[in-house]
């Protein structure tokens, strides 16, 4: 599989050690990628994560968080809105999309303990998504 596109055309780009040490990347426009450490071998692409700069794994929901830009150009400062993309760690399927209005969305951190979720969004400031009980 050839990684290659998005916004600095990079083959790979954020990478986060998940459940069992599986890697999980981003592969460009292609999308997120788990790969095997032991063998190479990567996984389903998962397009819904596609032009990624950060992963981040939560060991306490067994989720990735991707960050990306989700509406308009790729370029980060001209893109229309941004989001961050969940993914089940264990299926390394697409979960969903939490919307962010506003350029720059590509950093991601969640505190396991409880659950927040930070998102710095360009010329907008810190957002903080706490997840319903």
């Amino acid at each position: 599989m050839e990684c290659k596109g998005g916004v600095l055309d990079l083959t790979l780009s954020g990478l986060a050690v998940g459940p069992k040490g599986r890697l999980m990347t981003v592969c460009g426009s292609v999308g997120g990628l788990g790969l095997d450490p032991r063998t190479g071998k990567p996984g389903k692409p998962i397009p819904q994560v596609g032009d990624t700069d950060e992963v981040w794994y939560d060991p306490a929901s067994n989720s990735y968080y991707f960050a990306h830009t989700s509406e308009g150009e790729t370029e980060l400062s001209s893109a229309k809105g941004g989001a961050v993309g969940i993914v089940n760690a264990a299926t390394e399927e697409f979960i969903r999309d939490i919307p962010f209005a506003g350029a720059g969305v590509h950093s991601v951190a969640v505190n396991p303990k409880n659950g927040h979720i930070f998102v710095p969004v360009y010329a907008k400031g810190i957002y903080v998504v706490v997840p319903a009980k």
